[in-house]
């Protein structure tokens, strides 16, 4: 039995569902392959490999060194989905990051647009210029089943600042569903104020007024009267509903 094959029976043996956290997967892949090795493999520094293990490092770049390092599936790795090294073809939920449509993207996947934005976590970021600066591939059936959205309502955008610390991470790319316009129930909202873009907590209070907050504790929470004709320049961009490091927001 070839070292790979070996690989794979030993992990069908060891529980993955308890590996709900990106950390712990990277852990897992730690200890699977070894932290040197892995570390030579991906040219990820021993520090960007601890932010990845304890969840504070997302980055586009390094998760997809992780997975091709470590030739594990990518499903797993961002998710949570399936065992590590699965047996057959790579089935991902998520491909590798294309820079445009493909002829031979597989028929059922679809692909999201990264913006060129960032909405902060924080005193909010500009969003003068919104270009699409990636494409992401998904299954069209994951979409649909998870997100209960088509990929012409979604955007991917990244988090800027730490207002939102544990919840959402600097740098951590998110899921927005561009149809929730409106307030539509408590959640995590990117809300546009003048030219800004912000990624906040959104609860509903009596009397038409939204609380906004944050999840870090050092940044004070405000409110929006919805009737306040002076809040015509605050609207709902989109509900955040999915961070790609794999977990619901």
């Amino acid at each position: 039995m070839n070292e790979k094959n070996s690989r794979k029976k030993e992990t069908k043996k060891r529980n993955f569902a308890s590996m709900e956290n990106f950390g712990d997967r990277v852990s897992f892949l730690i200890d699977e392959i070894g932290r040197a090795v892995l570390i030579e493999k991906t040219g990820i520094s021993q520090s960007q490999l601890y932010r990845l293990k304890s969840g504070a490092d997302t980055s586009r770049e390094n998760l997809i060194s992780l997975w091709r390092a470590s030739g594990c599936s990518l499903s797993w790795l961002t998710i949570g989905e399936g065992s590590p090294f699965p047996d057959g073809d790579e089935k991902a939920v998520v491909s590798a990051p294309v820079e445009k449509p493909r002829a031979d993207l597989p028929a059922d996947y679809d692909l999201i647009p990264v913006m060129d934005i960032e909405a902060s976590a924080g005193n909010g970021s500009s969003v003068a210029v919104e270009e699409v600066a990636d494409m992401y591939a998904f299954r069209r059936d994951w979409l649909r089943n998870e997100l209960g959205a088509n990929a012409t309502e979604l955007r991917i955008i990244r988090v800027r600042g730490d207002s939102m610390v544990p919840k959402l991470n600097p740098g951590e790319l998110i899921f927005v569903d561009t149809r929730e316009t409106e307030f539509s129930g408590d959640g995590v909202y990117i809300l546009r104020m003048d030219n800004d873009l912000m990624v906040k907590h959104v609860q509903r209070l009596p009397g038409r007024v939204l609380r906004v907050s944050s999840a870090n504790d050092a940044y004070q929470p405000f409110e929006i009267k919805l009737d306040d004709a002076s809040n015509d320049e605050v609207a709902i961009v989109g509900r955040v509903v999915w961070a790609v490091s794999g977990r619901r927001v």
